[in-house]
């Protein structure tokens, strides 16, 4: 399985995975930017559209016995609800209008936070591997899309 997360160097102020090299880097920057506007950041919309082409949901919820995705998980993969679980402060923020966009370094932060909540086992045992598994399911058929 390719890897495209490394673990945190112990150096880095930010003990979370890591995009491994260049060309996972370039990856997960390219959907960003897709979705985001010309000043850098991505709004509300723009987000609720990511989610809705990544198809997190769909593939990755429990569904009930009408095969519709759980409602408690539906709850927390609801991108305002996502939005309100990063930090304001987080990376720059010059330019900005939109309360509710978001840039880069907190775009980051709400995949942790998703992967968090579609693989928590696997996530609370090693976020380097959840984060490079919902990497891959997710994020890379994206890029090639």
């Amino acid at each position: 399985m390719e890897e495209l997360v490394e673990d945190p160097r112990p150096e880095t102020s930010q003990q979370i995975p890591h995009l491994k090299g260049e060309w996972a880097e370039n990856l997960v920057i390219t959907i960003y930017q897709f979705y985001c506007s010309d000043n850098g950041f991505m709004t509300l919309e723009q987000f609720i559209e990511f989610m809705d082409d990544s198809g997190i949901l769909q593939t990755h919820a429990p569904r009930d016995d009408n095969d519709e995705p759980d409602p408690s998980f539906e709850a927390q993969l609801d991108p305002v609800t996502l939005l309100t679980t990063v930090p304001k402060t987080l990376g720059y923020e010059e330019g900005k209008v939109d309360p509710l966009a978001i840039n880069f370094f907190q775009f980051y932060q709400l995949l942790l936070k998703i992967t968090s909540i579609v693989y928590p086992d696997l996530y609370s045992n090693d976020e380097t591997v959840a984060m490079n598994k919902i990497l891959l399911e997710s994020i890379v058929p994206l890029y090639a899309w």
